[in-house]
């Protein structure tokens, strides 16, 4: 553990092992869904299999104290945002889903703010 650095798994949509666990807590190879959001204007296509919200203790940052959140692909791929307009639709749409048995995946995209003008949100929507 890094002097003033330190990761917890707050919640998890599924029981993890402790391996499991310790690779969420390193975030370091997860595909920030910021980056590839501006990169393609397309947006970025999940397959859900599970999510996570780790919290973030950073004594070097600005903001000392945050989460982000961690959605897991069926091809095991990890995209990681701390996007509260991303998470809030996402969890929306998991909600909904939770007792389908229908496929489904995750488009995450970028949109124009209609509160900031030149200014743009992460969101995402089903598919």
């Amino acid at each position: 553990m890094r002097a003033g650095y330190s990761v917890t798994v707050d919640e998890c949509s599924k029981e993890l092992s402790h391996k499991e666990r310790v690779k969420l807590m390193d975030t370091t190879s997860a595909i920030r869904i910021d980056k590839v959001t501006s990169d393609n204007g397309e947006g970025v296509l999940i397959d859900p299999d599970y999510y996570a919200v780790i919290s973030v203790h950073n004594e070097n940052s600005d903001d000392k104290d945050y989460n982000n959140y961690l959605i897991v692909d069926k091809d095991g791929t990890r995209y990681l945002t701390g996007s509260e307009s991303f998470w809030s639709a996402f969890m929306d749409i998991m909600e909904e889903m939770k007792d389908s048995d229908e496929e489904f995946k995750i488009r995450a995209y970028r949109m124009d703010s209609k509160n900031r003008p030149g200014k743009q949100f992460i969101t995402c929507e089903i598919i």
